[in-house]
């Protein structure tokens, strides 16, 4: 999981989610045996993502583009309170 927002008193991290999610499945392949698959969970809540001056739908749309552009074997979305409309909304900005 590379929720942004669960990097505590790291602003940069919470701040630009692109960067958080994209190292984090470089990182992950790095540490990894080369046949491993990463499948990314994002974060598609908006816990902590006010300093990012990003709404919910853009912050999760910088989270599925850095882990399609860091070549992960997908990604997962998830929010707790099963309310995916703005993760609808940025995948069809994706495509």
């Amino acid at each position: 999981m590379f929720y942004p927002s669960h990097f505590y008193g790291d602003r940069k991290k919470i701040n630009n989610p692109y960067k958080t999610v994209f190292d984090g499945v470089v990182n992950s392949f790095k540490r990894s045996k080369k046949d491993t698959r990463v499948v990314p969970y994002i974060q598609g809540f908006s816990m902590s993502i006010k300093g990012s001056k990003l709404d919910l739908k853009d912050y999760i749309l910088a989270q599925m583009k850095a882990a399609k552009e860091s070549n992960s074997n997908g990604f997962i979305v998830w929010n707790a309170k099963n309310d995916y409309r703005e993760t609808f909304k940025a995948i069809q900005k994706l495509n």
